[in-house]
């Protein structure tokens, strides 16, 4: 029985079969195993620190989220607790830059001051100013000069109305009043004219917070002829500093007649607050 497994190392030997067959299996699967087992630990190692970075930048994006959220509505907070409602009882120094367009008027400046008493949802106010206006005319000589000369215009208004509507921080205002305008007649008697008449206006002022205001008013006007009626768009904005405001504003006058000539007036002024109102 022996002599039939023949000598040793035959590949008909059964025992010197095994060996040959299984090691390298055996060594193989142990090089995959090896394999698998360094991949499995380094993707243990790698993946929770990504899975930690990109948990890391929502929890960052959510905080920058958050504060930004609270900023804004600090920012709201500032802006709508501290406004307050416009006053109404102060009084104000002005002055005023004039362009005109008409082909004898060109330009002038000049200054105002004005009054206001408010009380409950009502004010009376007057204000009284003058400007000098740039005036140039032919002469009606040979020559056919040329003449610059300047004119006076004087102005000056009392009224009264009403306030409220809107909320705390803004207004619905409407004011009639009665004003007198006094211009150069002519320039070589330096004759003075004066119109009279009433307007009326209606605006909104908006304190949007506790330190600055705007406001914008359309009044219509009716003088004696020849200077008639006209219509004026003002819009101002107001700085507040305590009971001192100091504010600039823009007025479009257009008259009725043409032949006058629309005027542009930019305004700079310094008022102070008093009383409660």
């Amino acid at each position: 029985g022996d002599l039939e497994k023949g000598p040793p190392g035959d590949p008909a030997d059964s025992g010197a079969r095994d060996p040959p067959r299984t090691i390298p299996n055996a060594c193989g699967q142990a090089e995959q195993s090896a394999t698998f087992e360094h991949s499995w630990k380094l993707s243990r190692v790698f993946e929770p620190v990504s899975i930690r970075g990109s948990a890391s930048k929502e929890k960052n994006m959510s905080k920058g989220l958050r504060i930004a959220t609270v900023m804004a509505g600090c920012l709201m907070l500032c802006l709508g607790a501290h406004a307050e409602a416009p006053k109404y009882s102060f009084g104000q120094i002005s002055y005023a830059f004039i362009d005109i367009d008409h082909e004898e008027f060109d330009q002038g400046s000049g200054g105002a001051i004005a009054g206001s008493y408010g009380f409950d949802n009502f004010q009376i106010f007057g204000g009284w100013g003058t400007s000098t206006l740039d005036y140039k005319y032919d002469d009606s000589s040979p020559t056919d000069a040329i003449v610059n000369e300047s004119i006076d215009f004087t102005e000056w208004v009392v009224g009264g109305g009403w306030h409220g509507l809107l909320g705390e921080p803004a207004d619905l205002v409407i004011d009639f009043g009665y004003l007198n305008q006094r211009v150069g007649g002519d320039i070589e008697t330096d004759e003075k004219t004066s119109f009279q008449g009433y307007f009326l206006d209606a605006g909104i002022r908006w304190r949007i917070v506790k330190f600055f205001e705007v406001n914008a008013f359309y009044t219509w006007a009716d003088l004696d002829e020849p200077l008639g009626a006209y219509s004026t768009y003002e819009l101002n904005a107001l700085g507040y500093i305590g009971r001192v405001v100091v504010g600039v504003g823009y007025e479009k006058r257009a008259w009725d007649d043409d032949d006058i000539g629309d005027w542009d007036v930019g305004t700079v002024f310094v008022r102070y607050n008093f009383g409660k109102n």
